[in-house]
């Protein structure tokens, strides 16, 4: 029997490589469906200050949406505009963003979100509707195939407080349009906040935007990278050095990879700091 089965083997073998001689050049490709590279997430980028007396419930808005979603919506808070004058939480590159993407702020009103720098119906950018309107774009998003992700590690020296951070990414798809951004953001800060008709001087400001890496040099847009199809690649940033004033225990890094050309995120993920 132990030499039948041999016989039966190299019989097999032969009629496979006969078979295999016997297809024709084009029956040999079969159609290849690529496997989900992850899970999408949305960015919600929010623009708020501390003399808004709507603004608390747009947070507790974005919050709701982040938890309704696994954390799968990532949340900024950006402070900034003439809702947030002499404010402790402002940052320049909330000022930068401010007048990048939401200049008449001032006038249409806060707080006001974006969703992946994504137009939405009627062109706009930006929406005020916390109310209903936020969680109908998260939920059309968070439907969006996902065509990249992003293994983030964070490395952070307490003593000279530098961070650097470094990133896998693999791809569906062939990337080059396209910049990596990474965004510091800091929770549980205790201060003051006008809330409705009352101020609140005990109020927790969460995802607050610091900084990101390179605005020390005034770069406020990452660095722009290729991501070939399929294959793994790493980028690492350059070193960072956080403000005294921050405390990184309550801090996250936030990766963001979008279009050079017109800023629309493709994929964002969040980490914490430490």
């Amino acid at each position: 029997m132990k030499y039948l089965n041999k016989y039966y083997i190299v019989l097999l073998l032969i009629l496979g490589l006969s078979a295999c001689n016997n297809i024709s050049e084009n029956d040999r490709y079969l159609d290849y469906e690529l496997p989900p590279i992850g899970e999408k997430t949305v960015l919600l980028e929010e623009f708020t200050g501390w003399m808004c007396t709507n603004c608390p419930a747009g947070s507790a808005a974005a919050i709701s949406l982040q938890e309704n979603y696994n954390h799968k919506v990532i949340v900024i808070s950006i402070h900034a505009g003439a809702m947030s004058r002499n404010s402790p939480y402002n940052s320049k590159v909330g000022d930068v963003y401010w007048n990048e993407f939401y200049p008449d702020g001032n006038t249409t009103g806060y707080p006001a979100a974006m969703f992946d720098r994504t137009p939405m119906s009627g062109g706009k950018l930006v929406s005020t509707g916390y109310q209903q309107e936020w969680s109908e774009v998260v939920r059309e998003r968070i439907q969006l195939p996902a065509i990249v992700s992003m293994e983030m590690q964070s490395f952070y020296d307490a003593e000279s407080r530098k961070l650097q951070v470094s990133t896998i990414f693999q791809s569906n798809d062939n990337l080059e349009d396209v910049s990596i951004l990474y965004m510091l953001t800091e929770s549980k800060i205790i201060g003051m906040q006008q809330n409705g008709p009352t101020i609140d001087r005990e109020y927790e400001h969460n995802h607050v935007l610091r900084g990101v890496i390179g605005d020390e040099n005034e770069n406020y847009w990452g660095e722009q990278i290729t991501i070939p199809y399929l294959l793994e690649s790493e980028h690492t940033s350059p070193e960072y050095t956080l403000n005294e004033e921050w405390v990184p225990e309550n801090m996250s890094v936030i990766g963001v990879l979008y279009y050079t050309s017109n800023k629309q995120v493709i994929h964002a993920e969040e980490i914490v700091l430490i």
